[in-house]
């Protein structure tokens, strides 16, 4: 196969990212020639845009698997290993944990990141169908990057070379439309860029393509409610009512005066004290918290802490026995501390989401400590 083939697979995906245009914005800059549309039109722009990557991620598919069975790679596109779903969930599940807990390294690293993170488009639009386009666009990836590699092994080229370059249009890809996958500055696209080498490097050891979609639909999927939990996107609005606080409207530090809080789904924890909700992100499960609204200190009992590392532990532990078992080797079964020490960190954030803690009020449990003492 000829270098043609190789750089067009790679390319295939940034070229259709940009090119499948969302037909409102485009129209608009071609009619006036300019990048910069109004707001109402920049609003709407986004609005399609964001169903228009439903199309690039079908078309991307298509293309895909219609150039791996004409160029008879399919199998190399799935993996050699893509029979073995079990362990491949496994390290699916892993390489998301992984790629989760990178980012919250890189986002200390990098403090640029957190102002970025409330940015992102996916902060943006119905959470259903942000979770189906995480599931299509994992899918649809995760082959073109499968494919991809196989291209590259087919031409005999270099595959850390490979690996670099399928990151760069992997990252580049996540910038083109109107929203993009990604804010688009610097920090965020590096991070990117990083996701598509961790991806790769995970289709090579794994040698499949489920690994990689999982691993994808997992990351994505937990930093997206992450985020979302953090952003808190419908916030309780608290104007200040004191009008000597106040600064004229117009005026250059003119502020909004207002104090937002995240908002508490249903079936969250109330405060004991005051009945006000709250939200995941206001909850700490290990230290004890004040809850924003009466500002009295807060707790979580130490069991809920005790059975969720319970629970880690048994689950690492029969992970690391089903790997050796599998795969028929008792040297695998050293995976399980591994899962544990990645497990133990993250669980608390699903778990509070899922198992809501009971929340009781810190003072008044202190002073029954102190009679029990006595």
């Amino acid at each position: 196969m000829s270098d043609f083939f190789y750089y067009a697979a790679i390319l295939l995906f940034p070229v259709l990212s940009f090119l499948i245009l969302e037909p409102v914005g485009a129209r608009w800059g071609a009619q006036h020639k300019s990048f910069y549309p109004p707001p109402d039109i920049k609003a709407r722009s986004e609005r399609n845009g964001r169903y228009v990557w439903i199309i690039k991620y079908v078309t991307l598919s298509f293309l895909v698997i219609w150039l791996a069975m004409h160029f008879s790679l399919i199998s190399q596109t799935f993996g050699p290993h893509s029979n073995e779903v079990l362990l491949s969930v496994t390290w699916g599940i892993l390489g998301g944990m992984f790629l989760f807990l990178f980012r919250a390294g890189y986002r200390i690293a990098i403090p640029r990141m957190r102002s970025i993170e409330y940015q992102e488009p996916f902060l943006k639009g119905p959470t259903a169908f942000w979770l189906i386009l995480y599931f299509l666009g994992g899918f649809s990836e995760e082959l073109w990057r499968g494919f991809c590699i196989a291209a590259t092994r087919e031409t005999q080229r270099d595959i850390t070379h490979a690996i670099i370059w399928i990151s760069i249009s992997f990252a580049a890809a996540h910038l083109g439309g109107i929203p993009g996958r990604i804010h688009g500055e610097v920090p965020d696209a590096a991070f990117e860029a990083i996701t598509g080498v961790f991806l790769g490097c995970l289709f090579i050891f794994s040698g499949s393509v489920i690994s990689t979609f999982v691993a994808s639909v997992f990351y994505y999927t937990g930093l997206f409610y992450y985020l979302r939990r953090l952003a808190a996107l419908s916030p309780q609005q608290t104007p200040n009512p004191s009008p000597a606080t106040q600064t004229p409207l117009g005026s250059r530090h003119s502020e909004p005066s207002m104090r937002i809080q995240p908002a508490a789904g249903p079936r969250s924890p109330k405060c004991p004290d005051c009945g006000s909700g709250l939200s995941d992100s206001q909850i700490d499960i290990v230290n004890p918290f004040e809850c924003p609204a009466c500002r009295n200190q807060l707790f979580v009992s130490p069991e809920y802490n005790k059975r969720i590392r319970r629970a880690c532990i048994v689950l690492s532990f029969a992970l690391g026995i089903i790997f050796a078992f599998v795969r028929n080797n008792i040297i695998l079964f050293l995976w399980g501390p591994v899962i544990g020490f990645f497990l133990v960190p993250i669980a608390p954030i699903f778990c509070k989401r899922f198992f809501p803690p009971k929340v009781e009020d810190y003072a008044s449990h202190a002073t029954r400590a102190r009679y029990l003492e006595l």
